[in-house]
């Protein structure tokens, strides 16, 4: 059997309370016939490893300490797969995904090659009885391979997230608008192009996370209207409802499960509008500084920053937050907060400096600074960036048995801070890697599973360039520059990245030794 890390030494053999010893002349000393039968099994497992006597039950001897160690193991898993391993410069035949066994404790310099590929490495510390485990090295390729979605040159790209849809413009008229499925790699017109839509001009998109439905607010002949469209392929869904806006609103929000309720902020109170009834309901909440919906109920702070919930029929209200020290702590000063819910027992408020509040311990996370954030429901993580810096909160995590009598509760772990202009970012790899762009260059952000992060810088972008990233396929996807070409580039293949979404997993190898 073949090990990892070691060369072949001259051998001594400790079992239990027996001592046997190999000098240079081949002597042995034993105690008894039994003493020289097991010196011998010694000796021959010795020969066939080259190095250590390796025991069935995970214990090796160890030639430089001269003493039995119990061994760890290495899994490797690349996207994608078929790298070429090195470990200590000694190649080894079975290629990612592997399980290689046998490493003596200590420290290891492996390295990963695919052609086509830029080299992986690492230095990795094997402990006793432990695995270490990479199983989502992300392969970058040497030569970026450029797909041109479209031929045509658009001036504004607006993802829609939590969609497979974004929104691309060629011009500032409503017949300039058109719709990309990046699931289907489909493309259709927001509208049809008549007279009346090319002379209509767009002011303002309002999208929603998770909701294929956009309102539309346009101007024709110096009079404002408002569009209700449902982004679907072929005769999508319009309504105007431009009767139901009395004022211009500064936010429009609607809970994608109900589409045709919405919510109108206006610095101070929120107008309800339903589209199926027509009907419009002014100040259906005032007095407030900020509001959410959730499963079809608002959720409001009011200026004693109380938080309230309420149905959209206001029949029933609950008081969620009364406590007026803990509600001043969460809420002082706060102003144009906006709530979002995780899940159903998680939700987070961002007001309009950036401050980041929860509901978890300890509740104030970011005072401001905040510009956007990402959530992977399945890992339960929230990705969150500011002009200099990422960071991630871990809602999976739960109180620590060591912590001590006070909860510490959660915390920011800010994985990087060295940035210019960091504008967006992306959960990339299902959670492994955060791909985002600083000023206009675009790079991937490597988390290792033993702590710190490793920066690849990926490509160069135009200045006034646009990108967004499509987990479930793999794509980024870039506007060139205003008034350029839709691209896409691979970064994941596509059949990987929704096998990684699903959560189906590629098992390692049977083990390399």
């Amino acid at each position: 059997m073949t090990d990892a890390g070691t060369t072949k030494q001259p051998i001594r053999c400790h079992i239990g309370l027996l001592h046997f010893s190999r000098e240079k002349r081949g002597i042995l000393y034993a105690s008894s016939k039994k003493d020289y039968i097991l010196y011998l099994i010694c000796h021959l497992c010795r020969d066939l490893s080259h190095s250590h006597f390796v025991l069935s039950f995970g214990f090796v001897l160890d030639s430089k300490k001269k003493e039995m160690v119990q061994i760890g193991l290495v899994q490797l898993k690349t996207i994608p797969e078929g790298a070429t391993v090195h470990v200590k410069d000694r190649e080894f035949a079975d290629k990612t995904p592997v399980l290689i066994r046998n490493f003596v404790p200590g420290d290891y310099k492996i390295r990963l090659h695919l052609e086509g590929y830029k080299p992986w490495e690492r230095k990795v510390t094997v402990s006793p009885g432990q695995a270490v485990t990479y199983g989502n090295i992300l392969l970058i390729p040497e030569n970026w391979t450029k797909r041109e979605v479209s031929s045509q040159i658009y001036s504004q790209m607006t993802p829609i997230y939590d969609t497979h849809l974004m929104i691309l413009a060629r011009g500032n008229k409503l017949c300039d608008y058109f719709v990309f499925d990046w699931k289907s790699d489909d493309m259709w017109p927001l509208v049809s192009c008549t007279d009346d839509t090319k002379k209509t001009e767009v002011l303002k998109l309002f999208t929603i996370r998770g909701s294929d439905v956009v309102v539309v607010q346009t101007a024709c002949e110096e009079k404002q209207n408002y569009a209700w469209i449902r982004l679907e392929k072929g005769q999508p869904e319009i309504k105007d409802i431009s009767t139901l806006f009395v004022e211009e609103p500064l936010r429009i929000v609607w809970d994608p499960e109900a589409p045709s309720q919405l919510f109108s902020w206006q610095d101070g109170y929120v107008n309800r509008l339903d589209i199926e009834q027509s009907a419009v309901y002014p100040k259906f909440a005032s007095d407030i500084v900020g509001f959410g919906l959730y499963d079809e109920e608002v959720y409001i702070i009011d200026q004693k920053k109380a938080l309230r919930r309420l149905d959209f029929d206001k029949k029933s209200e609950e008081i969620l937050l009364e406590d007026p020290n803990l509600r001043g702590l969460l809420f002082e000063s706060k102003k144009d907060v906006q709530i979002f819910f995780l899940d159903e027992k998680t939700l987070i408020f961002l007001d309009s400096r950036g401050s980041l509040v929860t509901n978890r311990l300890p509740y104030h996370f970011v005072n401001q600074g905040v510009i956007g954030w990402q959530f992977n429901r399945k890992k339960q993580i929230l990705l969150l960036w500011m002009k200099g810096k990422i960071g991630i909160l871990d809602f999976s995590e739960t109180r620590k048995e060591d912590e001590g009598l006070f909860e510490q509760g959660l915390h920011v772990t800010w994985i990087y801070g060295n940035g210019e202009d960091i504008r967006k970012c992306f959960w990339a790899n299902n959670g492994s890697h955060v791909l985002f762009r600083d000023e206009n260059k675009v790079y991937l952000l490597e988390r290792d599973p033993y702590g710190g992060s490793v920066l690849h810088f990926l490509i160069q972008m135009d200045k006034g360039g646009q990108i967004t990233y499509a987990d479930e396929t793999g794509d980024i996807y870039i506007l060139e520059k205003p008034g350029g070409k839709l691209i896409a580039i691979k970064l994941i293949p596509t059949k990987i990245a929704f096998s990684l979404i699903k959560g189906d997993e590629t098992p390692f190898g049977n083990g390399a030794e």
